[in-house]
């Protein structure tokens, strides 16, 4: 009884428009028996919130209808991808809430396991907090299905989501995260690997290091990759990993409106009754992603040495911040390289925390992202930045993006 209506909870939710205008004339009424500035107060915020949700509603519903005529049309494909790969690296199962979700790197993925964490492991939410990977990603499980047939089958009343992202901003995104902030199990492996490939004049030090891959080099490996159907799971496309004209998303969310579409699946579970966990308790702080970072260059740093000086490697750290705009482009790095050596983990994260109060609004830093993507796809020759449109086509037809934005093609061919 319990899958039946949370199966039902979100079609109930698309029904909701019809019940609120009926109710609307009633309720009006309602609040108006109260004094007139409570009354007006009351009724516009009800009337706020009733209708941002049906706008949300509403985007879902054009979202599935223009991925369904998509998907009439899509039969571009780069490589088929085995279905044991989709279903067990990428379609986790939450069997408490009967949730599955197709985790895409880069695309949001962090958040949602720290969410469902949050869904199965309330008591130990805080942990999650602070170390997202060593808590949610062991407790993932996969559906077990052997066949995307079979998936839709068992699976048929589950609510089954998918996050999906703008296709260049996920691959800039992949290239920083992976191969610009110092990390070194990817600089010896997929690093070091891009640059004896695709860099003629390497030095030495860069061929056994792979520490300063270029975002171009980072292109010329993805076409490379994509033509011999061999590709790090952080760049490859997103219809590839979840094949959504395969398997039917009841929520097609979008990294861009993550706010409203994580609380229409947060208010889909809680609606059918098995989740009573309110979303608004779930603060996940802004300021997680730069302690998070700093912890991740202080516990590698005796490796990454090896490869790179301090200094360099703070640095480092200090740009993709800026760059991922969670530090403004307008702050300096006070950080002096004759005193890195006492640096201490705690001292870096109090700077990185006092970088972001002078950081500027959330729309300077997002300006500042902004430039530093469409630098990065400025190096980049036109020739090979068709060829990774061509990649990503699928993607930009089947979730509605733009694949020529101006930002990045605005230049002489």
């Amino acid at each position: 009884m319990k899958i039946i209506k949370k199966k039902r909870a979100l079609c109930i939710l698309l029904l909701v428009f019809a019940a609120v205008v009926l109710y609307f004339k009633d309720y009006r009424v309602l609040v108006m028996s109260r004094s007139p500035q409570t009354a007006d107060d009351t009724l516009h915020r009800w009337t706020t919130q009733r209708e941002h949700r049906l706008d949300v509603l509403e985007q879902q519903a054009k979202r599935q209808a223009s991925l369904k005529q998509a998907c009439v049309n899509h039969t571009e494909t780069h490589r088929v991808v085995p279905e044991r790969e989709i279903l067990q690296k990428h379609l986790v199962y939450y069997k408490e809430q009967d949730l599955a979700v197709c985790l895409v790197f880069k695309a949001g993925s962090k958040a949602i396991r720290i969410l469902a964490d949050a869904m199965n492991h309330n008591d130990t939410f805080s942990s999650a907090l602070e170390n997202p990977w060593k808590v949610a990603l062991k407790r993932m499980k996969f559906t077990g299905a052997r066949s995307i047939s079979a998936f839709n089958i068992e699976f048929a009343n589950t609510l089954k989501v998918l996050f999906v992202r703008e296709p260049y901003n996920r691959f800039y995104s992949a290239y920083l995260d992976k191969l610009f902030f110092p990390r070194d199990y990817y600089w010896r492996v997929l690093g070091k690997h891009i640059i004896n490939k695709h860099r003629d004049d390497a030095t030495a030090h860069a061929r056994s290091c792979g520490q300063d891959v270029t975002f171009s080099e980072t292109v010329d490996y993805m076409i490379a990759a994509m033509n011999s159907h061999h590709v790090d799971e952080h760049f490859f496309p997103i219809n590839e990993a979840c094949q959504p004209c395969q398997i039917h998303y009841d929520i097609i969310g979008k990294v861009e409106t993550s706010g409203d579409d994580l609380q229409l699946m947060w208010t889909s579970l809680t609606e059918a009754g098995v989740l009573d966990i309110d979303l608004s308790s779930v603060a996940i702080s802004s300021s997680l992603e730069l302690d998070l970072k700093a912890e991740e260059l202080f516990e590698a740093k005796s490796k990454l040495l090896k490869c790179m000086g301090f200094y360099d490697l703070l640095t480092r750290t200090w740009q993709t911040l800026q760059n991922t705009g969670d530090i403004g482009c307008n702050v300096t790095m006070p950080i002096k390289e004759s005193g890195v050596d006492e640096l201490s983990l705690d001292s870096f994260k109090r700077i990185l925390q006092q970088a972001r109060q002078q950081s500027g609004s959330k729309e300077f830093r997002s300006q500042c992202k902004r430039q530093a993507l469409t630098k990065a796809y400025s190096t980049v020759p036109m020739a090979k930045l068709r060829a990774l449109q061509q990649i990503f086509k699928p993607d930009f037809q089947l979730f509605g993006y733009d694949e020529e934005p101006s930002y990045i093609f605005n230049r002489a061919e």
